[in-house]
């Protein structure tokens, strides 16, 4: 599912630890675009499951703004050879 210039939904298949949703916002705010990132999975009525949950941003969230910061370079980079319709702050 995806809406052009504001939204993007994909579904992330753990096979038998089943499935996660991730997905992006984007929000034009003045001269940038704001993104969100988000990944939202069912841990199940395990303890141990229950119990890494409460450290999963601390396991993945430092990949998350790396890869968030990769991809604001990439924009700029692409940006500046093809203007788009959202400057990228």
């Amino acid at each position: 599912e995806s809406r052009p210039y504001e939204f993007i939904k994909t579904e992330l298949s753990f096979q038998e630890q089943g499935t996660a949703t991730g997905s992006w916002q984007f929000i034009s705010k003045n001269d940038s675009t704001k993104v969100t990132w988000v990944m939202d999975t069912d841990m199940g009525s395990n303890v141990i499951g229950k119990y890494m949950s409460l450290f999963m941003n601390r396991m993945v969230g430092t990949g998350f703004d790396r890869a968030l910061l990769t991809c604001k370079s990439i924009s700029k980079i692409c940006h500046t050879i093809i203007p788009q319709p959202y400057p990228i702050a």
